[in-house]
């Protein structure tokens, strides 16, 4: 569902004026949240409608919930989930704002500040808040209990339970009947309650849910328990399947090494703005190949200045950080610029791109020259493609004026 339909829905949480469309109401020894317009006769529950991401923790919708016979009994068993920020936007911002309005609501009805167990922190007790714990109870109690061997409704028919919960299972389901989780798929298919925690685990769901209240006023604690009693859930997303490891897919076969990126020149930024480059390019020291890195400046739109050379080569190629769009002409243009500095022999701490054009410096960006085929060759070859037959000359020819040189002195 997109976003600006369920975000006209009534009873959604990140709505601003959802807060003034439900109230609490006393319900026996608890507090309820109604709508608003509900009268005195007839209580209309606010089923309150989000957004969000089902986190893979705690996450109890099996058959049979958080059911552990060391800890609790089936007739007490609930399913749990956690609701976390999504990643899509809007509902991510939405997310936040459904948090800070869920704890004013606790706010209007709690006695003191310890309000437990709705809203809930993924860090270190007393974190920033960042989930929505949710629950349903896995069953309720029969009106009229079966004999064994009677025919059974069809949702406490379709739960499947391991082996050891069978003999439990086959006396609980006599005096209740099982009320799985309403979930559906992204096209409306209902979710059978063996498949559920597979197909929430991590997905986008939209999510309908209840809140409830209870104050607890004992002799040596008093604090504020709130639930939120899960109605209905539909799959927006499926969380994307997980990608097996090349390393344990290459085994013991031979090392696995990731493919290398071939990195494209990347439009960015508008205008005649002058700019700084980190430049890395390959040179021969001593004998040894080694990467140089020099800090040069200039404008990056030099749209007139092209080179032949950038089209008959793959680089050097350039990333790019905090800069806005622009052409893909303006980009090649200062790419162009950028290899004709460095295929000079050196690159010195005044070299400039300004050199290519006369533009006043407004803002900064920067922009890496990773290695190329071309600089590779450049620094095998020791010069500039093209100048191989030269090269005797022009080292001939500095080696007589170095000889002059020494003379004189």
């Amino acid at each position: 569902m997109s976003h600006s339909t369920v975000s006209r829905m009534r009873n959604y949480v990140a709505d601003p004026g959802f807060e003034g469309r439900v109230h609490w109401k006393k319900n026996y020894n608890s507090n309820i949240l109604i709508e608003q317009d509900s009268d005195e006769g007839k209580v209309t529950e606010a089923v309150c409608v989000l957004v969000a991401e089902i986190s893979q923790s705690k996450l109890y919708t099996d058959s049979l919930g958080n059911y552990n016979p060391q800890y609790n009994t089936l007739p007490t068993a609930k399913y749990q989930l956690t609701l976390t920020e999504p990643m899509q936007e809007p509902f991510k911002k939405d997310f936040a704002l459904a948090l800070e309005t869920i704890e004013r609501l606790q706010q209007q009805i709690a006695t003191g500040n310890d309000n437990r167990y709705l809203l809930v922190s993924s860090g270190a007790a007393g974190g920033k808040v960042d989930g929505i714990r949710l629950s349903a109870p896995i069953a309720e109690p029969r009106t009229v209990h079966l004999e064994a061997g009677s025919a059974l409704d069809s949702d406490t028919a379709s739960i499947r339970v391991d082996l050891d919960q069978v003999p439990v299972y086959n006396t609980f389901k006599l005096t209740h009947k099982m009320t799985p989780l309403r979930v559906f798929g992204p096209d409306d298919e209902p979710v059978e309650p063996h498949m559920v925690t597979q197909v929430l685990r991590g997905a986008l769901v939209e999510v309908y849910f209840a809140m409830k209240h209870y104050f607890i006023n004992g002799s040596e604690k008093r604090y504020n328990t709130f639930g939120g009693r899960v109605e209905q859930i539909i799959v927006l997303r499926r969380a994307a399947d997980e990608i097996p490891s090349p390393f344990r897919q290459a085994g013991r076969k031979g090392p696995f090494r990731p493919q290398l990126m071939d990195i494209k020149p990347m439009a960015s930024l508008t205008g005649d703005a002058a700019h700084q480059y980190t430049l890395t390019y390959w040179k021969e020291v001593n004998g040894a190949k080694t990467a140089v890195a020099k800090v040069v400046s200039g404008p990056y739109h030099l749209a007139e200045k092209r080179s032949t050379a950038f089209h008959q080569t793959n680089g050097p190629s350039f990333k790019e950080k905090n800069v806005p769009n622009t052409s893909q002409d303006e980009a090649k243009s200062t790419l162009v610029a950028a290899a004709e500095i460095a295929d000079k022999d050196d690159v010195d701490d005044s070299s400039s791109l300004s050199d290519l054009s006369e533009e006043a410096p407004e803002q900064e960006a920067e922009v890496v020259v990773v290695e190329s085929d071309r600089l590779k060759r450049k620094s095998r070859r020791g010069g500039r493609p093209g100048e191989k037959e030269r090269t005797g000359e022009k080292d001939s020819q500095a080696d007589q004026k170095e000889s002059k040189k020494r003379k004189v002195d």
